[in-house]
């Protein structure tokens, strides 16, 4: 499934193939770069926004935060 990266007047799609990133040799995540596009996709117009997405590689996934967390 594909995210959903919409934004206020735009929206983020990636571009070019992940990047692995390495700590002492082991991998230990990815990063991706996007590039904003002002408009509705898929004719939106493109901007020189541009961010990079970072994600660990074998992160947990948890599903509920509890209200103690979000203080």
């Amino acid at each position: 499934m594909r995210p959903n990266r919409a934004a206020e007047g735009g929206y983020w799609k990636a571009t070019g193939a992940d990047k692995t990133i390495k700590h002492n040799g082991e991998e230990i995540g990815l990063r991706k770069a996007l590039v904003f596009y002002k408009g509705k996709p898929p004719y939106g117009e493109k901007t020189s926004w541009f961010m990079h997405e970072f994600r660990l590689k074998n992160a947990p996934i948890r599903s509920r935060i509890s209200d103690d967390e979000m203080k």
